[in-house]
């Protein structure tokens, strides 16, 4: 049984391990995936033998980090694909330090990937969703409540950006999809958290 026919996913950090784990068992379960890394060469071997499978992608390299970039992944992505279902956040890294000799530069690094960078993409595709999410709830006639597996609520929409720092980043993707709802949310996943108990040491 394929959970994901005809479905539309973005998968970032796209030509190694979780990333390309992941775009080639979403293609298993037949989505189309629009790939990215910033390394063209394996972003461009992982997705051609995803093709061999017969499934649909779409390779699109660059610097998540570029605010550019977001805006371009998307679009092509809704190009391409005419839609867009799923979001993984997966690009990112670690660059571990002591605290007292963890630079300023080194510190905006990691929260330029793994917190400013899955912003980008939710704004990117916020006019698509929301969209979307009104012209369904106009075809059913009613307001339909967004859910999501995650115990975190925002009390209110400009909540967003305080709550996430906070928050180690969560609440990015998961505090717009209650904003938005829609059936088949797009969902936006992150695989890992913003700093973990091992990132900083003191």
């Amino acid at each position: 049984m394929k959970l994901l026919e005809n479905k539309v996913a973005v998968v970032t950090g796209a030509a190694r391990g979780i990333g390309r784990a992941t775009a080639e068992l979403f293609a298993q379960h037949g989505a189309k995936v629009a790939m990215s890394d910033i390394d063209p060469a394996p972003l461009n071997e992982a997705a051609s033998a995803i093709r061999k499978s017969g499934a649909e992608v779409l390779e699109v390299p660059g610097d998540i980090t570029d605010p550019q970039f977001p805006d371009k992944l998307i679009k092509t992505t809704l190009e391409k694909f005419g839609g867009l279902d799923i979001i993984v956040n997966n690009a990112g890294y670690t660059w571990d330090g002591v605290v007292h000799k963890m630079t300023d530069q080194q510190w905006q690094a990691i929260i330029d990937c793994h917190l400013t960078a899955p912003f980008r993409m939710v704004r990117a595709a916020s006019t698509f969703i929301r969209e979307s999410a009104k012209k369904e709830q106009a075809e059913q006639g009613k307001e339909r409540q967004g859910r999501s597996s995650t115990s975190v609520r925002l009390q209110a929409p400009g909540a967003t950006p305080a709550r996430s720092t906070m928050q180690q980043g969560s609440p990015v993707w998961w505090g717009w999809r209650e904003h938005w709802p829609r059936n088949g949310a797009c969902s936006m996943f992150r695989p890992m958290p913003l700093l973990s108990a091992g990132s900083i040491r003191v």
